[in-house]
């Protein structure tokens, strides 16, 4: 396997070192869901922040100085996110099993709905966390840009 297999999640969350830990992340995020999560913005990005910060508090990744936003997109009574992806610096970052990083500028429509994503999530249903980039995520994130 590869980062071509990884989910959105493992991704949005820790980025990429090996296959390994890319399983061992998506058993975390799958066991860290919340009882409930309320049909609303601040809800739904309460639940990003709480998935996150589980997930990267039993991993330890190592973190950067630089700032990001981390998106989930839900749909109705769903408790962890749908599909997650990363902006950063002006970029859109994502990836689903099957797919290299993807990339493209941030705009308002992909902020809500980055293009991977075949169904438009409603604003309402995407929640938001402001916080740092892993050093996984940054050299992935270099490699694709050639930066």
């Amino acid at each position: 396997m590869s980062f071509n297999e990884a989910a959105c999640h493992v991704w949005a969350i820790d980025g990429y070192e090996n296959d390994a830990r890319m399983e061992d992340i998506n058993i975390a995020y799958d066991s860290c869901s919340p009882q409930s999560v309320g049909n609303n913005k601040g809800a739904r990005s309460g639940a990003v922040v709480h998935a996150v910060t589980t997930v990267r508090a039993e991993f330890n990744p190592g973190l950067t100085d630089r700032e990001c936003t981390i998106y989930g997109g839900f749909r109705r009574n769903q408790r962890l996110p749908e599909h997650m992806w990363v902006e950063y610096n002006g970029y859109i970052f994502e990836t689903m099993p099957g797919h290299d990083l993807v990339f493209e500028k941030a705009n308002n429509k992909n902020r809500d709905t980055p293009r991977l994503e075949n169904d438009p999530f409603d604003n309402s249903n995407v929640g938001f966390f402001k916080t740092v980039l892993t050093q996984s995520q940054l050299r992935l994130i270099n490699e694709a840009m050639g930066w």
